[in-house]
């Protein structure tokens, strides 16, 4: 996923949500100003636990199309054979 597509997919998010986008912008902004060193700490987990998942995402996904194509290259090897 290129980060411009994330990018446009926040924006999206927010003109198609804005009551549930305003509150959550106002509620970042508040933590930066009330405890910036907190807010910082928070987004570095939230960061980590997100490459952590896209990870095991990304790697469950090539696992599983590879799986298919072994389950498929079985099947038409059965429909060939007399």
């Amino acid at each position: 996923m290129d980060f411009s597509e994330i990018i446009n997919n926040i924006v999206s998010f927010a003109k198609t949500s804005p009551i549930i986008a305003i509150p959550i912008g106002l509620l970042i902004i508040f933590l930066i100003w009330r405890n910036p060193k907190f807010f910082l700490k928070v987004t570095i987990f939230v960061l980590i636990i997100a490459v952590v998942f896209y990870m095991i995402m990304s790697m469950a996904s090539s696992g599983k199309s590879k799986k298919e194509d072994l389950i498929h290259g079985r099947e038409r090897l059965m429909e060939n054979t007399p």
